[in-house]
């Protein structure tokens, strides 16, 4: 399926909200549409505009999201396999309850993004801009942050995290300058992660930043989020 510069709304919402495979979608526009229960593979969407969008209860396989504007939108209990952003306008997007893994993100703009209860493996960000970000309840597993020094960007810089974990996680650029981090933990993560970061009960960071190492406040809630996640 090819469809190209097309803004009938309900035109739209008839052909892509379905079982979508093997398809292109470019110049178009996709404002302020829902998409929910049904699984997208093989979909790429290329400058086209997504303001205000939700994509709810959707398995996206294999889709990329190219120079494309998703200001406000949603991702909401979503799995992302194989996901790719590149170039794209994520500013203010929301992301509820979802799984990602395998997903890559460069050269995207995210000021002021939220995150919720998601789980992020084996995924990529590169040269992103997500100033005052707010994530919450968030396992970053065997992911790669990257800052290049010339790129302008300014990573997670001036967010909060809040209940985080980065597991095996690799930093370069100071990503998370500035961060301000409550109940967080890093475990056997490495490089430049942050070298001005205000920390409250966060464990891990302190060979990294201002921070001094702090032991956890309460090891049994710790254990029951990690188990939640089971």
């Amino acid at each position: 399926m090819f469809i190209s510069n097309l803004e009938n709304k309900q035109l739209l919402k008839d052909s892509l909200d379905i079982n979508l495979s093997e398809a292109q979608i470019q110049n178009c526009v996709l404002d302020e549409l829902l998409f929910e229960n049904h699984p997208w593979t093989t979909v790429s969407i290329n400058n086209c505009n997504a303001n205000e969008t939700v994509f709810h209860n959707q398995t996206l396989s294999d889709v990329t999201f190219f120079r494309s504007n998703l200001m406000n939108t949603k991702f909401i209990d979503c799995k992302l396999n194989a996901a790719s952003f590149s170039g794209d306008t994520l500013i203010k997007t929301e992301w509820q309850n979802c799984r990602i893994q395998n997903m890559t993100l460069a050269n995207c703009t995210m000021q002021k993004f939220t995150m919720n209860k998601v789980i992020i493996t084996d995924s990529s960000f590169t040269n992103f801009e997500g100033i005052y970000c707010s994530i919450n309840n968030v396992i970053f597993n065997n992911c790669k942050f990257d800052i290049n020094y010339d790129s302008g960007m300014n990573g997670f810089s001036l967010g909060t995290m809040k209940n985080c974990i980065f597991n095996n996680c690799n930093f370069t650029g100071y990503p998370l300058r500035g961060i301000q981090t409550d109940s967080c933990a890093f475990v056997n993560c490495y490089g430049e992660v942050t070298d001005d970061a205000q920390c409250k009960n966060t464990t891990g960071l302190s060979r990294f930043s201002v921070c001094e190492n702090m032991t956890l406040n309460n090891k049994e809630n710790a254990l029951s989020f990690i188990n939640n996640w089971k």
